[in-house]
């Protein structure tokens, strides 16, 4: 696997913006993830990295999925060929993650634009 230093972070995604610790989460362009934030040890990261090929396959079909591991949901949403993570306790369910998620989404575009990933513009 690549990996590269230069990966953005996903900010202010903390447990104090969400009723849920916020575990894991990522935005990737196809198999590159380009910006990550976690406030937990452990692989989620790796795990995440790992599967996201064979989840590229399920989200041609489907715009959402959500893989269940250890206790945790893998919530996966596409969006303009762009993959959005957000990783939570199994205890939250579906709604709330996707609801992050969809905050992420519009965070990240009006930050980027949604046209690629250079840095975000400065007024």
């Amino acid at each position: 696997g690549q990996k590269s230093g230069g990966r953005g972070r996903v900010s202010g995604y903390g447990s104090e913006d969400f009723n849920m610790p916020l575990i894991y989460a990522f935005v990737a362009r196809g198999t590159t993830v380009l910006a990550e934030h976690t406030g937990h040890s452990g692989n989620f990261a790796t795990v995440a990295a790992e599967t996201l090929p064979k989840i590229l396959e399920k989200l041609n079909s489907q715009k959402k999925f959500t893989l269940m591991a250890d206790g945790h949901t893998f919530n996966y949403l596409a969006d303009e060929g762009y993959v959005y993570l957000v990783v939570a306790d199994e205890a939250y369910g579906r709604q709330i993650p996707f609801a992050c998620l969809e905050r992420i989404k519009d965070e990240f575009k009006s930050q980027y634009g949604g046209g690629g990933a250079g840095p975000p513009a400065r007024p």
